[in-house]
């Protein structure tokens, strides 16, 4: 190579990087904005969808009075079942990066009430378990991972079908396995992408208030949280291998980051405790929750790296929240109406995407995608973000 040549690679080179570090500062400094697609607007939807991280939304509609699944793809809804039975009830839905579908599903026949866990793998579906023999009741509460395994609950207790008693179950992908032996009071199990299942329990003979915190790690299962007397509860699972869950001194909930041992986020007590809404674990171990101001208005705060930031400070109410993975928050916001206002947060700045959102969502998913239900029509919002010092413009769709 010429030395003239050398020279005008290494120019080029130079200004590639100065725009990419113009296009990386501004887009850090850049307001948001989003694009707004509608999923649905024919009255079909009933409220019960969910996202991946490629902006699929699986979503339940009422077809001349029967419950169906939809797949919305590239501007495109299919319908997924073909149920007859108006008596069909579909409950947590769940969708994977592979478009995998998995859900709970009942229906009332001679026997009573049956619930069966379903899986779509792409091409057809099928029920991960069989709940018409005698001593299995009802399946609900599935998980599903980004290899199309799915972890469950299940009511099993001989001769007494209507019984407290409840299993966790884990579908690999070929079979089925049962991974505890009837306890009682289970909270609904986490999966992540590598097999690791979470859920919270005790035995059946102890005392409901006495809980523990499980992790099955592909090969055992192993208490991680236990304080007598306690209630540990409400564990998530990231593809860490972290465990974020609550503990609860009543009436006071603490949070706790499990990460071989555990780590106590939250620090509150009586004097300065107004309630410890639900919160989100991500992959980057983050945690976002929501705590009372002193005027029962839940404002968000925000855990990672060690340390807490508060993301709200207002005297509004902030429910429904999600975090991403990338950092970016969603929450619904009002002061005492029945709708909310829908806000997404990245970097410090807020932006309102929609007012009067009523029941359903949001859901936000590793891309900072949002989609909600205000009432009917399902709504699907991609991030724009702008480099106005390059005049260029990067959609995330």
């Amino acid at each position: 190579m010429s030395k003239n040549t050398w020279s005008r690679l290494r120019w080029v080179q130079g200004i590639l990087c100065l725009f990419v570090s113009l296009g990386l500062a501004n887009a850090a400094n850049a307001q948001m904005s989003y694009h707004k697609t509608t999923v649905t607007s024919d009255g079909l939807a009933d409220g019960r969808f969910a996202v991946n991280d490629r902006g699929l939304v699986a979503w339940v509609g009422n077809v001349a009075g029967v419950g169906q699944i939809f797949l919305y793809r590239n501007g495109q809804n299919t319908q997924i079942t073909a149920n007859t039975d108006k008596n069909i009830g579909i409950e947590s839905l769940q969708i994977n990066n592979q478009g995998q579908i998995a859900w709970s599903q009942y229906d009332y026949d001679a026997s009573g009430l049956n619930v069966n866990v379903y899986l779509y793998d792409g091409s057809t579906y099928k029920p991960l378990n069989d709940n018409q023999g005698q001593y299995s009741w009802r399946s609900v509460y599935p998980c599903l991972n980004n290899r199309g395994e799915v972890a469950w609950l299940q009511s099993y207790q001989p001769g007494a079908p209507d019984n407290n008693l409840w299993d966790v179950y884990l579908y690999t992908g070929e079979s089925v396995t049962r991974l505890t032996n009837d306890l009682s009071q289970q909270g609904p199990p986490r999966l992540n992408d590598n097999g690791w299942v979470t859920w919270h329990g005790n035995r059946s003979q102890e005392w409901d208030w006495d809980n523990r915190v499980y992790l099955y790690n592909g090969a055992s299962t192993q208490v991680i949280a236990y304080t007598p007397g306690q209630h540990c509860s409400a564990p998530q699972i990231n593809n860490l291998g972290q465990v974020a869950w609550r503990n609860s001194s009543s009436p006071v909930y603490n949070l706790y980051l499990w990460n071989g041992t555990n780590t106590k986020i939250t620090n509150l007590d009586a004097t300065n405790y107004d309630g410890l809404a639900p919160f989100s674990l991500n992959n980057n171990g983050q945690i976002l929750w929501g705590w009372g101001d002193g005027s029962n208005n839940a404002q968000l705060y925000l855990y990672g790296a060690g340390s807490t930031k508060k993301i709200t400070d207002d005297g509004d109410t902030h429910y429904n929240y999600g975090l991403a993975d990338n950092g970016w928050i969603t929450w619904l916001q009002n002061q005492g109406q029945m709708a909310g206002d829908l806000y997404a947060y990245r970097n410090g700045s807020s932006c309102l995407l929609d007012q009067g959102v009523g029941y359903v969502g949001p859901y936000i998913n590793s891309r900072g995608q949002v989609v909600w239900g205000n009432y009917y029509p399902i709504f699907l919002a991609s991030p724009v973000i702008a480099s106005p010092g390059i005049n260029s413009l990067l959609l995330l769709n």
